[in-house]
């Protein structure tokens, strides 16, 4: 991408998207393309990485991800309240616009989320691997920040914490009947918090993997050192030597 500023200010901007009007698909789509530029085996994916990351990927995918959060809790608001004369009239506009534009997500239940499941939620599941993806070629200690923050202020987002109108007419024999179900809420905060787990895992193989080089390294200077070479053919474990014998051939 050439035009930096028209990156920044016409695609990374809620304004032009309207988002609550829209529905999910156009970021969907974004975050698709932006998936593929940095996705594992593309050739340029750490340079576009950087370039996004320069750019405020990070905290722009947070934004998106908080507000699409808290769109899915209007939506499933929208869903458990219905016609419910007690909501007043200017939250049930705002809902019912969101379950309309397609912002509701099936809540999943809570068993099978702690037991390493994947929420399903298709639109902060493609947020929190733009986030992984570009964090795995350039992190900073103010992205590890902005990411617990955003997981502190997933707490706020409130909507789809009750029964829905579905499970109430669920079958009394079926097997999920009574199993507590994730809000919008919570699910982007399981997904900030994965997140922030497998950024920490990384950190530490890395540590792990340099320690391990380096005592290799040392260990190979000192039986060098200590046992020279009495000739005919090298070692598999002996850099220096194995140099020699490819140089003599």
């Amino acid at each position: 991408f050439a035009d930096l500023d028209a990156m920044k200010y016409l695609l990374l901007n809620h304004q032009v998207w309207d988002l609550n009007g829209a529905g999910p698909e156009l970021p969907l789509r974004l975050l698709a393309y932006f998936n593929g530029l940095v996705v594992a085996h593309s050739t340029h994916a750490a340079f576009n990485s950087r370039r996004l990351h320069l750019l405020g990927i990070i905290r722009w995918t947070l934004h998106l991800m908080l507000e699409a959060t808290e769109l899915y809790a209007a939506g499933a608001s929208a869903k458990q309240t219905g016609a419910n004369a007690d909501v007043p009239n200017e939250r049930k506009a705002v809902t019912a616009a969101a379950l309309k534009n397609g912002w509701y997500a099936k809540p999943p239940l809570v068993s099978r989320v702690a037991a390493g499941c994947d929420p399903g939620v298709d639109m902060l599941l493609s947020c929190k691997t733009l986030l992984r993806r570009v964090l795995t070629f350039m992190l900073t200690p103010g992205d590890l920040e902005a990411i617990a923050g955003a997981a502190i202020y997933t707490v706020s987002i409130t909507g789809g914490q009750e029964k829905t109108s579905e499970d109430m007419q669920m079958p009394q024999m079926s097997a999920n009947t009574g199993q507590e179900k994730l809000a919008p809420g919570a699910v982007a905060r399981v997904y900030l918090l994965r997140l922030l787990e497998e950024l920490v895992v990384d950190g530490v193989n890395e540590i792990v993997a340099d320690d391990s080089k380096t005592s290799r390294d040392a260990e190979g200077l000192n039986e060098a050192a200590v046992e020279p070479h009495s000739g005919g053919g090298s070692s598999t474990g002996q850099t220096y030597l194995g140099t020699m014998s490819r140089k003599k051939g």
